[in-house]
């Protein structure tokens, strides 16, 4: 879902929904984030159009209290993914001020202002993480602390500026407008000047009113005092008035409960590591899923702990199962009377259906092969075109039936800016506008490539070996016939598995398909020789994670106008 400039076509109900089913146990704080960010959209799109920012009120900042272990970083990101939004990440930490040796904010507003160049819809999610150190490790040295350096982006309207020094020092301006601050920080021991507010406000009303009953806040845990923490608050603690009075609302996430960690647990993280398993799974009994999430909350580190507990038995015995044995391997972890994380393993038959692209290696000198053959005739065929009167056909607006003239015309359209095509390109090029004309018809035009672009997720990718991106499950589909769905009976009883395998309803509607279509399920579902689509993907998946990365990007950036062309439309 790409929101651009329209935030009409973002539904915040429909968003957190789909948020939810990645972040587990923070409903009423995605519900709080999403909806100001919806109305930091409407007010930028206000603005854009011509309304006077001085007759709007602030809504471009918050403040998230959030200690380690709430998964403040992954909530932003699955929010941030879900609206199909450019999300932009400052560690505070790194940050000093201007003119000293370090990170600066000038450098990051310098990297956003040249994205707001290339795409004059965009509006970027700004994620200032760890903002309370800036604070906390303040020298004595005024003009080291770098928290007065975002006074002026936090008032709005266009900041100019320069970053760097000497030959590479770059001048920039920012609309920070279309940027939505999110700070983040801990903030340890806020609680206590919390507590100090309210036991005061108590003491008053108790003057007032000698009816009233006093309230031992002293006796409230840490997170009962942080769930009524108010701006006054972060204040108190030692934040900045100036800093403090420029923030739209401040709201606290609390650490992940046990409950939700296991979700975490038995819902993402195992059924990631069975991506990793060649057609196998692991899974985790009742008593090594407690134990699991015990440990985590006394180490205090929440899902990190688990990810981590996790890989210390993966690749042990585990994963040296998994590459020795020419079978499939299910695995279970389990816990020992001497208080001890294992796994136990068996081999199994192979799940024929899973979509094994990690097992086509043979395959990619050929696959490469004809992505260099397919690039070449592409970059022959703009060379033709160059100089002819192609105005009356826009690749912004128009596909067509000829792919090879598209691309060639997209080529001569974005030469100049993104440059040639690379090989890998090329491929999910084609992949893409097959797909689109063979099984997704209805959006078969240029915005459908950027939507089915903004199911790709490079950076969980890359953090994720055996991680499948929404669009890899869509090829799976296709391939396998069949499409995994979450089990309902697994809530009630963990001993179910977390999904099972369901009937695709997807049908192709190529040229050799009857006029009713082909359906995945029912042809026993198609190979790469079979479909133009999944031929396509099957060549770009054999170029390394880093060429797929780049490729993505680049054509994520020549389609940029799509949104433009639409906007105006």
């Amino acid at each position: 879902m790409s929101t651009g400039m329209n935030s009409q076509i973002f539904d915040p109900e429909e968003v957190s929904r789909q948020v939810k089913q990645r972040v587990f146990g923070q409903d009423g704080h995605v519900d709080r984030i999403i909806r100001f960010i919806h109305a930091a959209l409407t007010r930028s799109t206000l603005i854009k159009s011509g309304t006077d920012r001085e007759t709007l009120p602030q809504l471009s900042s918050m403040l998230l209290v959030a200690p380690t272990a709430s998964g403040k970083t992954h909530t932003i990101k699955m929010i941030a993914k879900t609206l199909g939004m450019p999300l932009h990440t400052i560690d505070a930490g790194s940050i000093t001020g201007e003119g000293w040796t370090g990170g600066s904010f000038s450098s990051e507003w310098n990297i956003i202002s040249k994205q707001q160049k290339e795409d004059s819809s965009l509006v970027t999610i700004v994620f200032i993480d760890e903002v309370d150190k800036m604070t906390l490790y303040d020298s004595k040295e005024p003009s080291f602390s770098p928290k007065f350096d975002l006074l002026k982006p936090l008032e709005g309207g266009l900041l100019s500026g320069e970053a760097g020094r000497g030959s590479s020092c770059e001048r920039f301006e920012l609309d920070c407008d279309r940027c939505i601050f999110i700070f983040s920080g801990a903030f340890t021991g806020i609680d206590e000047k919390i507590a100090l507010r309210l036991a005061t406000k108590g003491n008053t009303q108790a003057v007032l009113d000698a009816s009233s009953t006093k309230v031992d806040y002293s006796a409230f845990s840490e997170n009962e005092l942080r769930a009524q923490i108010s701006l006054e608050d972060v204040e108190a603690w030692g934040f900045p008035r100036e800093l403090v009075g420029r923030f739209s609302f401040v709201d606290f996430m609390p650490a992940l409960s046990a409950e939700s960690l296991k979700r975490v647990l038995l819902e993402d993280l195992l059924p990631h590591y069975s991506n990793m398993m060649m057609g196998g799974s692991i899974t985790a009994n009742k008593d090594a899923a407690n134990a699991m999430v015990g440990k985590a909350l006394s180490e205090n580190y929440g899902a990190r702990s688990l990810n981590q507990q996790i890989s210390e038995v993966f690749f042990g015995r585990c994963w040296g199962k998994v590459v020795s044995s020419d079978r499939a391997i299910d695995a279970e972890l389990q816990f020992t009377d001497e208080g001890q994380l294992c796994c136990s393993v068996k081999e199994t038959d192979r799940n024929s259906m899973h979509f094994d692209l990690l097992k086509r290696d043979a395959k990619t000198n050929s696959s490469r092969q004809r992505a260099r053959k397919r690039n070449t005739a592409i970059t022959k065929r703009a060379k033709e075109l160059e100089g002819f009167k192609t105005n009356d056909i826009s690749p912004f607006e128009v596909i067509g039936n000829n792919f090879d003239q598209y691309a060639a015309l997209l080529l001569l359209e974005t030469e100049r800016g993104a440059g040639a095509y690379s090989n890998a390109e090329i491929v999910l090029l084609f992949s893409l506008l097959s797909l689109l004309r063979d099984w997704f018809r209805s959006d078969f035009k240029p915005q459908g490539i950027r939507t089915l672009l903004g199911m790709t997720n490079i950076e969980e990718a890359q953090s994720s070996k055996g991680f499948r991106s929404p669009l890899d499950l869509v090829y799976e589909e296709i391939e396998t016939g069949m499409v995994t769905k979450t089990n309902p009976s697994h809530k009630n009883d963990l001993s179910e598995p977390p999904a099972i395998l369901r009937p695709s309803s997807m049908c192709r509607h190529a040229l050799e398909d009857p006029q009713e279509g082909t359906g995945a399920f029912e042809h026993g579902g198609f190979t790469a020789e079979e479909d133009d689509a999944l031929g396509f993907y099957t060549d770009f998946k054999s170029f390394t994670l880093t060429e797929r990365s780049k490729a993505i990007m680049t054509l994520s950036y020549r389609l940029v106008r799509v949104q433009s062309e639409k906007g105006a439309a």
